[in-house]
């Protein structure tokens, strides 16, 4: 038997943690989560770039970004 995947909430724990924030541990296991899962991988993406928008006041740019 290999390695227990990691739970739900540790991934959207990650999903949702700034990634300057991830301890280095945390974030080598979310890299391998998402080079397992396309969808987590777009996902991810999506929510960086909401986090990005929101940082810095772009709100003109929300129609854009809402699919």
């Amino acid at each position: 038997m290999g390695p227990r995947p990691p739970s739900a909430r540790a991934v959207t724990r990650w999903l949702l943690t700034h990634p300057d924030a991830l301890p280095e541990g945390d974030r080598i296991q979310l890299e391998a989560v998402l080079a397992n899962c396309h969808e987590l991988t777009a996902l991810s993406e999506h929510m960086r770039s909401f986090g990005h928008m929101v940082a810095h006041l772009q709100g003109d740019q929300w129609a854009a970004w809402v699919p």
